[in-house]
C-alpha cells in the first residue's frame, strides 16, 4: 500500500461523487417502456426556465399535458404518466422549452 495509490484512490471516489450538470436539455429514457399502467419519465434541462412536456397520439394530437412550469437548470426531474385515460398504442412525448429547445421520445402503452 503505498500513499500515492491512496490519494488517487480518494480523488477518484470524491470526484465521481459530484453530480454532474446537465449536458443538454433532453428526455431520458422512461420506465418501463412499454408500460401497462404508468410510466416514469425522466428530463432534464441546461437552463431554466419554462418547460411544457407533453403527450401526442400517432395522428399528432395532444393527448396529455404533463408538466408546464419553470424548472431549475441541471437537475435530473421526472413525471409520471397514468396512461389510463389513452388506449393501447403508439404515443410521442415531447419535451419544449422557452428557449425553443425540443426532444421527443416514443412510448408504448398497452392495455
Amino acid at each position: 500500500f503505498d500513499k500515492w495509490s491512496y490519494v488517487y484512490y480518494t480523488l477518484g471516489e470524491s470526484q465521481a461523487a459530484v453530480p454532474k450538470a446537465a449536458e443538454d436539455t433532453k428526455l431520458l429514457k422512461n420506465v418501463p417502456n412499454p408500460f401497462q399502467s404508468s410510466t416514469t419519465i425522466r428530463y432534464q434541462t441546461k437552463e431554466t426556465g419554462q418547460v411544457e412536456i407533453a403527450v401526442y397520439d400517432m395522428l399528432g394530437r395532444r393527448v396529455r399535458t404533463l408538466v408546464d412550469r419553470k424548472v431549475q437548470a441541471g437537475k435530473d426531474l421526472q413525471v409520471r404518466w397514468s396512461g389510463n385515460s389513452v388506449g393501447s398504442g403508439m404515443y410521442f412525448v415531447r419535451l419544449r422549452t422557452e428557449s425553443g429547445q425540443k426532444d421527443v421520445r416514443k412510448v408504448v402503452h398497452m392495455q
